[in-house]
């Protein structure tokens, strides 16, 4: 017979093997839906869809932006950020995109990016903007 330490240690290590077996960890490039049952690629969080099946990929007062963004090589990744509140501006979206090497590979290539701006408070009625081509590349955003 084993000692009581010795027997509560093994019941221990089984029971964290019994976990790791269920729980399922989600890759850096995914969202893990509540419970960590499943994962979506982070695109899909707050895409306005659920995608999880439960609604929590999609919290409320979610948003795109102020996040780190990686991704899997060889698939495409869609990454809408919606027009702001005229109540809520400035509006200001960081999107930081990553290649961590290995599966994310080591590179991130951006194939469209549009930018649109409003300049004054009359455009506000019914206007879409106006696409400027001057995006600030060169200064980190630290």
């Amino acid at each position: 017979m084993l000692p009581k330490a010795i027997q509560l240690m093994v019941l221990a290590v089984l029971a964290a093997v019994m976990l790791v077996g269920v729980c399922h960890a989600c890759k850096i490039s995914e969202y893990p839906c509540r419970g960590g049952a499943s994962c979506v690629p982070l695109d899909k969080y707050c895409d306005g869809r659920d995608d999880c099946g439960d609604g929590s990929d999609e919290p409320k007062m979610c948003t795109v932006c102020n996040r780190t963004y990686y991704g899997d090589i060889g698939r495409t990744y869609t990454l809408t950020v919606p027009p702001p509140q005229w109540n809520r501006l400035p509006f200001l979206c960081h999107l930081t995109f990553t290649a961590s090497g290995h599966e994310q590979g080591d590179i991130v290539q951006v194939s469209d990016f549009d930018v649109a701006s409003f300049p004054s408070k009359a455009n506000r009625a019914g206007q879409q903007g106006s696409n400027r081509a001057a995006i600030p590349m060169t200064r980190p955003f630290i």
